[in-house]
Order: C-alpha cells, then sequence, then structure tokens
C-alpha cells in the first residue's frame, strides 16, 4: 500500500482541522505549516512508505494519533512536554537519518 493510499485510508479519521500529516507533531507544535513538521513528513514519504513494515507504522500511526490528538489538544503542559521530550529528539534523530540517507 502507498503512502497516498494509507492517507487516504484514514481520513476519516483525522480530526479537524487537522491535516493528514503529522497531526500529532501539528497539535504540539500549534501549527501544521510550522517549518519542523517537513522532516517528520519528509522521513513518511521517503522512507517510512517505500516499506511494508513503514506502511504498517504509518497505519498504526493514523489509527492511534486522531485519540491522541483530542486527547492532549486542550492540554498546554501536556502539549509541552509532547514537544520536547519526544518530538525534539525524534527531529533530531530524523534530520540525521535523512542526511545519512539522501
Amino acid at each position: 500500500m502507498n503512502n497516498k493510499k494509507v492517507i487516504q485510508k484514514h481520513l476519516f479519521q483525522l480530526p479537524s482541522p487537522y491535516s493528514p500529516t503529522c497531526f500529532i507533531a501539528t497539535v504540539a507544535y500549534g501549527s501544521r505549516i510550522y517549518s519542523k513538521l517537513n522532516y517528520f513528513r519528509e522521513f513518511r514519504d521517503k522512507f517510512l512508505a517505500r516499506t511494508k513494515l513503514g506502511n504498517k507504522l504509518i497505519s498504526l500511526y493514523y489509527f492511534v494519533s486522531p485519540r491522541l490528538v483530542n486527547f492532549i489538544r486542550n492540554k498546554t503542559n501536556l502539549k509541552i512536554i509532547l514537544r520536547y521530550i519526544l518530538l525534539e529528539p525524534l527531529l533530531f534523530l530524523l534530520k540525521f537519518t535523512i542526511f545519512l540517507l539522501n
């Protein structure tokens, strides 16, 4: 299953107004156009979406994320914790991986 099919398959689960790309990071950072989100999208599109395991991870993400987004949407402290404890270290690893694999 390619990336577009995975996204289309799970569009009905997306909590409005968040885009179908990186919406946990979108709610944590507060904007779907935040430049750091491009690294998450690039990693998903260029690397994860090319493998069966990657597509399964993408599907799992789109299954779990809407519930997590709904839970953290109005919790400012939780968004800050998510952003600095999980997303920033993950972003560092993604940038490094993208650099190495390009």
